[in-house]
């Protein structure tokens, strides 16, 4: 998102340019409000948004709060968040990202997003997992399975991503280059955005890289040891289901068992309080991981799965693909027990060990060196999944990956709600 309206351009605005950057917009604890965030440089300490619907020539204004963000050697930014309310569902709208400075208004170029669904309605989601590049050219993996997606299945109501969008969490040039390629969709696109393990990477061990660049929206309030992990958790609400985020990647140290049993029952409160059909739980590492051992926490996980009656559970970390369904520690059909989900990988690094891929819990896994991305549509009949896989290898000689040829290989449907 560059330039700006020259109408209202303030008097410095050549000295520091008003150019937002690395713009997000993350869905909200209720289906009619949305949350923007964006960076600029230190001097704009002003934060509005002001937006409309497409066919409505007045405009609504939010103001929200900032603050400048440091990290390390890199370069001072500033981090802008609002809060947009009394959205209409599926409604097309404009917004344009302003600031204010010496007594006079700038505008950014003005973007368009799509409001979400009504609460009875369906809602279509798009998920990713572990995007981080080892090679350069795979930041283009995500925008072009994105321009696939857009031109030959149903558009998505919301993306969401299991963690890891890059290499290195504390640099600000894989940020810099993650939203390069993601920026055209990440500030149109409603999406929720979950922290991995290399979000943490080169001493960043709580986030706030990623706390800069992403709202999440109603996290866990409490700390536990001192340890703070609101930025990083939070719970959404799409169609008839809720959606509750926990962290799971924190140091050994400090993600303790007591830690995940006090965001299980937070999550229950969620749950609870939404009284949504649907109850979706995600993180990115989950029990039941196959190239990374995730038993240490299965048993905690399942308990609470089981108690909160979670419907799905979506994570990653694996850089592969499984699906299977549990309860009391019993496989069991879709619909009457969790279904867990992880994977497939939307980047370089695949993995060539599947030692566990035989674990009783099992119903699918796929082992094949290629790309992957989920669809799930929510609807207050069932929740669907369908798994898309691509038809070329990974390989250093990204060009080769044909990124029209996709395939389903795997689909999933629940029809019963646990909780019900």
């Amino acid at each position: 998102m560059k330039g700006i309206n020259n109408k209202t351009k303030p008097d410095n605005a050549a000295v520091f340019p008003f150019c937002p950057e690395q713009v997000t917009i993350t869905a909200g604890a209720r289906t009619d409000e949305l949350f923007f965030n964006w960076l600029t440089a230190p001097p704009f300490t002003d934060t509005r948004v002001r937006y409309r619907p497409t066919d409505i020539d007045s405009w609504t204004y939010a103001e929200g709060h900032n603050a400048l963000h440091r990290h390390g050697d890199n370069p001072p930014l500033r981090s802008h968040k609002a809060k947009l309310c009394g959205l209409c569902p599926s409604a097309t709208y404009v917004y344009e990202i302003g600031s204010a400075q010496n007594g006079g208004a700038c505008w950014a170029d003005p973007s368009i997003f799509i409001a979400l669904p009504a609460d009875s309605a369906p809602v279509s989601l798009a998920c990713f997992c572990d995007l981080q590049p080892k090679l350069s050219p795979y930041t283009q993996a995500l925008p072009a399975t994105m321009r696939y997606m857009l031109a030959n299945q149903q558009k998505p109501d919301l993306l969401l991503f299991t963690g890891d969008f890059i290499r290195h969490g504390s640099c600000n040039q894989d940020w810099a280059d993650f939203f390069s390629a993601m920026e055209p969709y990440s500030r149109s696109y409603p999406a929720i955005f979950m922290p991995g393990n290399h979000e943490q990477k080169m001493d960043d061990p709580f986030y706030t890289q990623f706390a800069a660049r992403f709202f999440m929206h109603n996290g866990f309030p409490d700390t536990f040891d001192g340890v703070s992990i609101e930025h990083i958790t939070g719970w959404f609400e799409a169609g008839d289901a809720c959606i509750v985020v926990i962290a799971t990647v924190l140091s050994p140290d400090h993600l303790t068992d007591a830690f995940i049993k006090a965001q299980l029952d937070w999550a229950e409160r969620i749950f609870t309080r939404s009284k949504k059909k649907w109850r979706i739980l995600a993180s990115h590492a989950g029990p039941y991981l196959i190239h990374k051992d995730g038993s240490r926490y299965r048993p905690l996980l399942n308990e609470g799965c089981d108690r909160l009656g979670v419907d799905l559970y979506l994570d990653g970390h694996d850089h592969m693909y499984m699906r299977g369904t549990v309860r009391h520690n019993t496989k069991a059909a879709p619909g009457q027990g969790t279904t867990y989900i992880t994977g497939g990988v939307m980047g370089w690094d695949i993995f060539d060990r599947y030692e566990q891929a035989n674990d009783p819990y099992v119903d699918a896994h796929n082992d094949a060196r290629r790309l992957m991305f989920k669809r799930i549509l929510i609807s207050t009949e069932r929740l669907s999944v369908a798994v898309y896989q691509n038809h070329s290898k990974i390989q250093d000689d990204f060009l080769k990956i044909d990124f029209t040829n996709w395939a389903l290989v795997d689909e999933l449907h629940i029809p019963h709600s646990l909780s019900e």
